[in-house]
């Protein structure tokens, strides 16, 4: 069977790697520089939907695999709008929301323009953790000090530092970077991921109040799983016979 997988993703590259042990055929597509998965790897885009839809006719793609990270709104409505035109179907995997626990104290924001708004009037030393997300919104707050982790982005706020060297890999470690840098409020991006959730835990136990970015609206998909593993069942299940066999 023929599948195209959307993202430069670990995700991605896990997938591949599985359908391509049990004899599919994979095109993944990714960013230029990545390191490349087993099977066909596509560089570059499509040039929007439309072009999309056109190579996935040509290709004889039997189905869309997107592992796109949940705010590549870009990239997966193109794949929700060229499955419509061509009646191929995409399975989403995407990370697992993080679950709010009680002593959390966290206020859901709609965008970084919200979140921005939020965190100049409540916090003062403020942990900027939106990975490559742009901080534009940010950059005209003059009065709180922003820890910047991730890229340097081109604007920043008048006051910033950069995070430098790995993450904290344990809650004690992040429990401590978030001391050292008195740290009172921290926004972030609600991906899912690990790394993510051990930051949540460290400002749990120190209560420190968190603007967390609401994910942006997921189209309708043919399926939508968790995991690899979920994902693998139900390709297994869907599997047709390759149009070329």
């Amino acid at each position: 069977m023929r599948a195209l997988i959307l993202g430069g993703t670990e995700v991605a590259h896990h997938l591949a790697a599985e359908l391509d042990d049990r004899g599919w055929r994979i095109t993944t597509s990714m960013p230029e520089g990545s390191t490349y998965p087993p099977g066909m790897v596509r560089i570059g885009g499509f040039g929007g939907a439309a072009g999309l839809a056109a190579y996935l006719i040509q290709n004889r793609i039997q189905i869309i695999i997107d592992t796109s990270h949940p705010f590549n709104e870009e990239a997966t409505e193109d794949a929700a709008e060229a499955s419509r035109a061509t009646g191929i179907p995409v399975l989403a995997i995407t990370q697992e929301p993080w679950e709010k626990q009680p002593e959390d104290q966290w206020t859901e924001v709609t965008d970084t323009r919200e979140a921005a708004s939020h965190a100049a009037r409540n916090f003062r030393h403020i942990l900027l953790d939106l990975g490559k997300a742009p901080t534009l919104d940010f950059a005209s707050d003059s009065q709180n000090l922003y820890v910047i982790r991730g890229p340097r982005p081109a604007r920043t706020p008048r006051r910033y530092r950069m995070l430098n060297g790995s993450r904290p890999t344990t809650v004690e470690e992040e429990k401590k970077m978030l001391r050292d840098n008195q740290i009172d409020g921290i926004v972030i991006r609600h991906v899912g991921d690990q790394v993510g959730k051990l930051t949540l835990e460290a400002a749990r136990e120190l209560r420190i109040p968190v603007a967390m970015i609401a994910r942006p609206r997921q189209p309708r998909a043919w399926g939508r799983v968790h995991s690899v593993e979920e994902a693998i069942s139900v390709l297994i299940a869907r599997r047709r016979p390759d149009p070329d066999n």
